[in-house]
């Protein structure tokens, strides 16, 4: 190795370390970690931070009233709020919250279906971030036949 590369490196791990903290915090965020969380509300923290979900009418969260087989139910949500960045599906009862999690590009239409395992009845919630905060939906949705162990 050389000389300068051992000092690039050198130089690199000591702002990291520098930086160490910041950078612990954020370890905790982000999809990653939020699909580890076993509580809907941390899920949502992980995935989040700290921020308040708004509940709104802008938010289409489509499912069906009774699911004969929780291992797959489908699920649709749009909405018609300008700027959404991401949409995420939280089962607050599942073993693992966070069913499924979408990042929205630049021009795409915000709107997502899909299927979701659900473990048992309980409240399911469509959140979806723009840049002026949070916003969601919640339904209900019985399960005749769990899908998740």
């Amino acid at each position: 190795m050389s000389l300068s590369r051992r000092r690039l490196l050198e130089r690199g791990f000591a702002l990291l370390a520098a930086l160490g903290l910041p950078l612990a915090l954020r370890a905790e965020i982000g999809p990653a970690a939020a699909f580890e969380a076993t509580d809907a509300d941390e899920a949502l923290r992980r995935l989040f931070g700290d921020a308040a979900v708004t509940p709104s009418g802008a938010v289409s969260l489509t499912l069906p009233l009774l699911a004969d087989n929780g291992a797959s139910v489908p699920v649709a949500v749009a909405t018609t709020l300008a700027g959404a960045r991401s949409i995420a599906l939280v089962v607050d009862r599942n073993p693992r919250p966070l069913a499924a999690w979408f990042e929205l590009g630049e021009g795409m239409r915000p709107a997502i279906a899909t299927r979701i395992k659900r473990g048992e009845t309980s409240a399911v919630r469509a959140v979806v971030q723009t840049g002026d905060g949070l916003f969601g939906a919640v339904a209900d949705v019985t399960v005749t036949v769990g899908g998740c162990a």
